[in-house]
């Protein structure tokens, strides 16, 4: 009887090794799978964090893409006056002068007459003449800037572009040569924004 005794403390101590070892087994395996959900956790993060970044960018593409459509639409629209040499179709409206614009608008000009006629009717709108140093830090508290096409030298042109593109601000052209016309024109755009 002794000897059974002993047999089974023999068997239970073996048992409880067994155990220990199951268990430090078990602990090692939960240890790595904590270390996995830790790493797959971080990689959750980062594939959230570059899906946000990329949809941002998306955002900023998508509205740099409608300036750009609005840009492109105002240049066909040009195109088509000027083929239809400013005779097309004009609705007749009363427009009480002086006006007084919604938006910060600046305008860059640069015959002597037509800024004295339009500074008249649009005394809110800021002109800023065109010569061979052109300011374009006044882009950068408008909203609307406006350019004339039948003025401006490619490398002015180009200049107030990169300004406005940089400030991220819509710019529209001046369809007519009339400063009636471009005061119209500018209104227009005014009241649709």
């Amino acid at each position: 009887m002794w000897k059974e005794g002993e047999k089974e403390a023999e068997q239970e101590t073996a048992r409880e090794e067994n155990r220990e070892d199951e268990n430090a087994a078990q602990r090692d395996e939960l240890k790595k799978l904590k270390l996995e959900i830790k790493q797959l956790k971080h990689s959750l993060s980062e594939a959230n964090k570059k899906a946000m970044e990329e949809h941002a960018e998306y955002e900023k593409e998508h509205v740099l893409l409608e300036r750009e459509r609005r840009e492109l639409a105002d240049l066909r629209d040009l195109a088509f006056n000027r083929e239809q040499g400013d005779f097309a179709e004009v609705v007749e409206r009363q427009i009480e002068y002086p006006y007084n614009n919604k938006h910060r608008i600046v305008s860059y000009d640069g015959f002597d007459n037509f800024l004295k006629l339009m500074r008249r009717m649009l005394p809110d709108v800021g002109f800023v003449e065109v010569n061979d140093n052109i300011d374009t830090q006044v882009i950068h508290h408008a909203d609307i800037v406006f350019v004339p096409t039948n003025y401006l030298s490619h490398s002015a042109f180009n200049k107030i572009n990169s300004a406005v593109k940089k400030f991220g601000f819509p710019m529209r052209y001046f369809s007519y040569s009339s400063a009636e016309k471009c005061a119209e024109q500018l209104i227009e755009m005014d009241e649709k924004n």
